[in-house]
């Protein structure tokens, strides 16, 4: 989608009267409103609401939309004329927006016109591009989608087998000024990146966990997302994603079960698939999980630790 300004402008009056009503509905690229409003409290308050849905863009990966809504009643329909203004800065996907008009007396009825300019804005990329900003502390590029992120090709190798090696004199990539790393969106590979990336060091038990790692496993990437770390981090080689990635799905994720054995067993998660083996605590579960699409895909190991544990509840 482009992330040019979504405007929307009414070509006619929209008749507010005391009773409360939808005024207009508009759909314009990827939002869609819901104006409503009535005149109360015997004609001094205009009450209006405007229930903004865009989780079109927000699966899109927008995350937030900014602008303005307006207002205005003109002269030669309305004996009160004119214009108010509301800012926006719309969070939520499925966001109410309320306004309260307040005068000494209105007339029954209220002649207006709307209309409304938003910002897509994409944080994830402004993210992006201030975590990996050229400094004086990145010695390497790497472009992704034509967009390049600078990296510290040291602290990148000692996180990756994978960037080790490319970094190497002997591979042709390492003599680049700038290594190209394809077959990976921007964003997916920007997020792999920013779990590794070294703000501040945080305590957690026995282990040390950057923060923003711990902010990661808690706001960033949701159950959606997992999956696709898992699936990069294995790609290139980073052990330490694939132990945060687990921390999530052992405390935090709602994916079903059967899916977690799986994810486990794949990308050797032993924590998580011990745990999920521990819930295999009845018939009924061990008979969901023969007939569920990822059994056959597990491995024989892990299949054997499965039928040590229903022999147990048998």
């Amino acid at each position: 989608m482009s992330d040019d300004l979504i405007e929307y402008e009414c070509v006619d009056n929209k008749v507010v009267t005391v009773r409360n009503r939808i005024l207009d509905t508009v759909t314009t690229n990827g939002v869609k409103c819901v104006w409503t409003g009535a005149i109360t409290n015997n004609r001094t308050t205009v009450m209006m609401s405007f229930n903004f849905d865009w989780n079109e863009l927000k699966d899109q990966g927008v995350d937030t939309l900014e602008g303005r809504l307006s207002l205005q009643a003109l002269a030669e329909f309305d004996p009160i004329p004119g214009e108010f203004h509301i800012d926006l800065k719309l969070s939520d996907p499925n966001q109410l927006v309320e306004k309260k008009l307040e005068n000494e007396i209105w007339c029954e009825e209220r002649f207006l016109i709307w209309k409304f300019s938003l910002k897509p804005y994409r944080l994830w990329i402004e993210n992006f591009e201030r975590m990996f900003a050229p400094s004086d502390k990145n010695d390497g590029v790497l472009v992704v989608e034509g967009k390049k992120l600078n990296i510290n090709k040291a602290f990148l190798s000692y996180h990756s087998d994978f960037f080790q090696a490319l970094f190497s004199t002997n591979m042709i990539e390492g003599k680049l000024e700038e290594i190209p790393i394809k077959d990976v969106s921007f964003k997916d590979f920007g997020q792999l990146l920013s779990v590794i990336h070294p703000d501040t060091v945080f305590p957690d038990g026995e282990s040390r966990l950057w923060v923003s790692q711990i902010i990661a496993v808690k706001k960033k990437f949701p159950d959606k997302t997992s999956e696709k770390l898992l699936e990069l981090a294995d790609r290139f080689m980073m052990p330490a994603v694939i132990k945060i990635v687990e921390y999530h799905l052992l405390n935090n994720s709602k994916i079903e079960n059967e899916n977690l054995m799986w994810m486990a067993d794949r990308y050797e998660m032993e924590m998580l698939l011990e745990k999920m083996i521990r819930e295999l605590d009845n018939v009924v579960k061990a008979k969901m999980l023969k007939e569920s699409p990822r059994f056959m895909d597990l491995s024989d190991k892990a299949k054997a630790k499965i039928l040590d544990k229903i022999m147990l509840i048998i």
